[in-house]
């Protein structure tokens, strides 16, 4: 025998012996981690199956003493106010302003300078 032939005996031999418990080991390991995810999954949807229904008794609960005392029923929701800002003027910075009243200031001149040039020289 070479010593290929004897490497490929000895890992055949190391398969048997390990590689079927190590596979049957990882399958098991495998279905019980599959097992508990789905016994978690159907835990927590169960857990919010009844939460919802809480949530809906105590609605209900809270909607017949409001109507006994006169409120609003929950289900008739508010109106959400509209913060639509467009129909007011934007908000100017000081620079803004100061550019502004400056401009404003320098017009005012320019027509006090084009009406004294009209009196001087009424052409």
């Amino acid at each position: 025998m070479t010593i290929v032939e004897i490497a490929q005996e000895i890992r055949e031999v190391l398969r048997q012996l390990f590689g079927t418990r190590l596979v049957a080991q990882l399958t098991m390991d495998l279905l019980n981690t599959r097992a508990d995810a789905e016994r978690m999954r159907s835990e927590y949807q169960g857990i919010i199956a009844d939460l919802r229904a809480d949530k809906a008794q105590l609605n209900a609960r809270l909607a017949m003493h409001e109507s006994k005392i006169g409120l609003v029923p929950l289900d008739q929701k508010k109106v959400q106010p509209h913060f639509d800002f467009a129909h007011f003027p934007p908000v100017k910075t000081s620079w803004q302003q100061m550019v502004e009243e400056n401009d404003a200031q320098i017009a005012k001149e320019l027509a006090e300078e084009t009406a004294q040039k009209n009196q001087a020289n009424p052409a």
